[in-house]
This record gives C-alpha cells, structure tokens and sequence, in this order.
C-alpha cells in the first residue's frame, strides 16, 4: 500500500519543483523529503523525478502517478473535513468555482434564491480563469462550478445559460457610428485580448481560426473591469459578453457595434464530479441552479 505521506511530499516536490521550498512547505529537513521520494520510487520501483536545469521535473511514470497521487491526497482531505464536520456538528458547506464573468453577472442571483431556501449553508466561492475553475473541481477542491466550456470526461455538464459576444468600442470610436462590421475588418483596430484560460478568449480565438484569420494578441488582460476601462478610453476594442457591459452601454459609455457576418455566444455550464456523489448541501445548490435557470 502506497504511504500518504510519500505521496505528499512527492506531489509537494512536483508543484515547488524544489527540494528546499517543499521542506519548507512540509515543516521538513532537505534530507528527509529526499529520502521520502527515495522509498516512494523504491516501493513503486520506478524513478519519478529527475534533476534538470536545477529543477526537478516528473518523469513519465511520474506524470502517470502525479494525478492520482493528487486526487488521494485530495479525497483524504474531503473524508476528515467530513468527518470532523459531522462530529462537531458544524453548519453544513458548499464550495463553488466560478469563471469571473459568471460570477459578477450570474452568480448573485443563484445564491440570492440558495440563501432564501437554505439560510443555514455556509458558502465559499472561488473565481478564476476558465482552467483554474476547471481544475478546481477536477482535483476536489471544490464541490461544483460554472465555466464556460469544458470537455473534461471527469465532469457532468448542464448548458444553463448563453451570452451573445458584442464588439465594444469607445464613444468617440470612429466604428461607434458604424451600422456594423465584418469580422475581418475588425483586425483593421488594436484587438484587446484576454488571458489564456479565459472562456471568452477561447470562443474569440476558435472564431479567427475557423476563418484562417491570423492576428496578434498585442494586448492582454487577466482583469474584466480593467478591458471595459482600456476599451472606454480608445486604447482599443475588445469582445464582451454583452450582459458584462448592459450597465455600460446604458450609460454611453461604450458602443457595441453589430459584426454583420457572425454571430458570436458564449455558453455557460454548470459541472461536477460524474464519479464522487454530491454531499447533501451540494445537491440542494444544484437543485436550485437548476430551477434558477429552468424558468
């Protein structure tokens, strides 16, 4: 049998890529982490990590190891949460993941409906990039989540929502007196991207490629806020799901222009875990989610 242990020094060396930061991560000597991954690839027979470029990076055997050495450590932590949870008696949790567009956009209105039926229900919210709301779920660190897209074969997917992708330019744009635009003339203006992970980002870039348009991402931003700002002064034009900019566009303070040959959405999936059952609070928020977005 596999000591858990081994295993967490093993993944904590793979993540810090570092002998030094994962002792320190693990309150243990440089030696004894060593000598942790010694026994783990003497137990398995087979070696794990090499040293490359002062860095230590995981082997193939190793990258065959590393998720589910992930997901043990992972489910251990979920049952002794659970466990002391139930001996303490302590108010009942969900955790969500949420792409950042859902969550300022969507989000408040299911948990306004959540909060009313189940008042008791302690819930923590993470947001993120599209992946890393993703993987969040993947490696059980959050009961469910919303992202935009997935193909994940670990996850259950409902569609519940799509958002049309407007182009937004500023007032004093020449294109904000346009009737519209085509989507190869829209390359003829600085195009404000977003991150790699971003769901939107990923809808925009699958667009171009299908049409073999080539262009430069010479403008990137993690921060949604800060695009809708960039956009507003002329630094740029960005796509924008339009209900992120509904309070925008009211007030004048950004234009969308129609893109006359496509029509461009984004959908938004609500996901879980197909293989581990939803704890009781997870299953009332699902339920909630879904009569949300049922009407």
């Amino acid at each position: 049998m596999l000591d858990l242990r081994q295993l967490k020094t093993f993944v904590e060396v793979t993540k810090t890529k570092s002998l030094t930061l994962a002792g320190k991560n693990l309150n243990l000597t440089q030696p004894a982490i060593s000598l942790q991954i010694k026994k783990l690839e003497e137990r398995l027979d087979a070696r794990l990590i090499v040293r490359r470029d002062r860095k230590f990076e995981l082997t193939e055997l190793g990258h065959v190891l590393y998720p589910v050495a992930l997901g043990m450590l992972n489910l251990c932590n979920k049952a002794q949460h659970d466990i002391e949870q139930k001996k303490s008696e302590k108010i009942s949790s969900v955790s969500i993941a949420s792409s950042m567009f859902f969550a300022e956009h969507y989000l408040p209105e299911i948990l306004k409906n959540f909060r009313q039926k189940f008042p008791k229900i302690q819930i923590r919210c993470f947001t993120g990039l599209t992946e890393a709301v993703e993987e969040r779920v993947d490696e059980f660190e959050c009961d469910v989540a919303f992202v935009a897209q997935t193909s994940n074969p670990n996850l259950i997917k409902r569609v519940i929502a799509e958002d049309e992708l407007v182009l937004i330019v500023s007032p004093v744009h020449e294109l904000a007196k346009r009737q519209s635009v085509n989507l190869e003339e829209v390359l003829n203006w600085p195009l404000i991207s977003f991150s790699d992970g971003s769901g939107t980002q990923s809808v925009i870039d699958s667009l171009f490629a299908q049409r073999a348009i080539n262009f430069e991402k010479l403008m990137i931003f993690s921060s949604t806020e800060s695009v809708k700002r960039a956009v507003e002064v002329d630094c740029g034009i960005a796509f924008f799901p339009r209900k992120a900019v509904q309070r925008e566009l009211a007030l004048k303070t950004l234009v969308a222009v129609p893109v006359s040959d496509e029509k461009i959405s984004r959908v938004y999936s609500f996901v879980f875990r197909k293989d581990i059952p939803l704890s009781s609070a997870a299953k009332a928020f699902r339920q909630v989610v879904l009569n949300t977005y049922r009407e």
